[in-house]
């Protein structure tokens, strides 16, 4: 039987089973390392975007992870192996935590931009009903010129005829003077032409008498006579011709008057 000590096989296998203990351990201080990067990394992600919602979670898992690595002191072996993958990884997360900042500041860049793009629409609409309500306060102001100008014409207009309608009234009331002086001028003419008509008439009847009168004196002497025949003469020369003429005159004139003032 041989001896385990000449047995090669024999002293090789509790190294092979002491290095497969090494790599595991390291394994394990890695995973641990890795996961405190994680929570690290959450921290930060959850930091650069105001969200603290994992906070108490992720410190449970830290204090925990740290008493895991606290109960393994015989670890420091692999520690510093793993400790260059953390820086790497550490870095990593850095620059994935600038990444999603940096992606999160763009969001909100793209979200500003359009605020922006709506706001200039905005305002752009604004600027073209701007220009409108100018245009309609131009041309407003224009039709208010214009009406003002005509509300001045028809003022002037107004005045001219209020001159003309005084100056009819005051022709008016001036015809109306002449009227009434004219009336009462009229009404005196006719009372003079009726008293002389009534003389006329008056006349007329005692005309036959002083023609008896005249022939019967005819028979007296011939100085008497001759005067008799003479006032008679006159008296009938003045009285029947003036008495028969002076009717139609007057009746002329009458009829004239009568024309003038009922036109």
């Amino acid at each position: 039987m041989a001896d385990p000590e000449d047995n090669p096989a024999l002293e090789i296998e509790p190294a092979g089973t002491s290095f497969d203990d090494d790599a595991e351990n390291g394994e394990r201080a890695s995973s641990r390392g890795s996961g405190s990067l994680t929570q690290r990394a959450a921290l930060i992600r959850d930091e650069l975007l105001g969200n603290d919602s994992l906070g108490p979670h992720s410190e449970h898992e830290s204090i925990s992870s740290s008493g895991a690595s606290a109960d393994s002191p015989d670890d420091s072996g692999p520690k510093d192996e793993s400790r260059d993958d953390s820086g790497d990884l550490e870095d990593r997360l850095n620059n994935s935590a600038i990444a999603h900042s940096l992606r999160h500041i763009a969001m909100a860049f793209d979200e500003k931009s359009r605020e922006l793009e709506s706001l200039r629409k905005i305002q752009k609409t604004h600027k073209e009903e701007t220009a409108l309500l100018r245009a309609q306060i131009e041309y407003e102001k224009e039709e208010t010129q214009t009406l003002t100008k005509e509300l001045n014409q028809l003022k002037s207009s107004h005045a001219a005829l209020s001159c003309e309608l005084e100056a009819l009234r005051r022709d008016l009331e001036n015809k109306e003077e002449l009227l009434c002086v004219s009336d009462r001028i009229s009404s005196r003419l006719f009372d003079m032409i009726h008293a002389i008509k009534a003389q006329i008439e008056a006349a007329e009847s005692l005309s036959p008498a002083m023609r008896s009168i005249s022939t019967s004196s005819s028979f007296s002497t011939a100085s008497l006579e001759s005067d008799s025949i003479s006032v008679t003469s006159s008296e009938g020369s003045i009285t029947p011709t003036n008495l028969i003429a002076s009717p139609t005159t007057i009746e002329a004139l009458i009829k004239q008057i009568e024309a003038k003032y009922s036109e």
